[in-house]
């Protein structure tokens, strides 16, 4: 773990979360928000109460004047929320692409250890919770994108429920907007390699059903 210390209006301290080394790092030329539309559900890592406190949920991002936003819900009854105040340790969204076992079999050197291909993003700021007694709009809102994205056929269905019912069911979650004030993104995808190993990794991947990650590993030797 790694402390980034920034001097303005105080000591600022901001922990990396991910090792990457350089040659795996994201390629400056490439956006990250693909891969998270591509894979959308992510884990929330929060601290509550000194704890690390962790849920599973999808994430759509908007586009707004200040940047680029993470909203999402979670249920009343999850303690996570609790977590999301002013001031408080940032959370992270993590975000997990395909990814595969790779052999050393398949090296033409196979003294080697197994390793993993993988892609990741972890979205870091401070999410800020929306209830709907406190701001029904926003929370419908939100709610609407969320449809919108993953099934929009059943908005309709969505408007057209009885105010009470639909109140009902927004009270039972908590929605959140989070403004992303840091991101770090890996693909781990052989560029250590030598060219003929990596081609050789890609066909492996390729044929066992792995075509993302394969035609990914083609594209950053590019």
């Amino acid at each position: 773990m790694v402390r980034i210390f920034n001097g303005f209006k105080g000591e600022v301290v901001k922990y990396r979360l991910m090792y990457i080394p350089r040659k795996f790092k994201l390629r400056a030329d490439r956006d990250w928000l693909p891969d998270v539309v591509a894979n959308p559900f992510a884990t929330v890592v929060s601290q509550l109460d000194k704890a690390p406190c962790v849920c599973h949920i999808p994430i759509v991002i908007t586009e707004c004047e200040i940047g680029r936003i993470a909203i999402g819900h979670v249920s009343r009854e999850n303690p996570i929320w609790k977590s999301w105040v002013p001031d408080a340790t940032q959370s992270c969204l993590v975000f997990t692409g395909p990814n595969a076992y790779v052999s050393p079999l398949t090296y033409q050197d196979a003294i080697q250890v197994p390793t993993w291909n993988y892609i990741a993003v972890h979205l870091k700021g401070h999410p800020v919770p929306v209830h709907f007694d406190e701001n029904p709009d926003e929370l419908h809102t939100i709610m609407d994108t969320l449809i919108t994205q993953f099934e929009p056929l059943y908005l309709p269905v969505w408007h057209a429920l009885d105010t009470v019912n639909q109140q009902n069911l927004l009270r039972g979650i908590v929605g959140f907007r989070m403004q992303i004030d840091d991101v770090e993104c890996v693909e781990k995808l052989s560029q250590n390699r030598s060219q003929r190993d990596a081609e050789a990794i890609a066909d492996v991947l390729d044929a066992a059903g792995q075509t993302a990650l394969a035609a990914r590993m083609v594209e950053v030797r590019k």
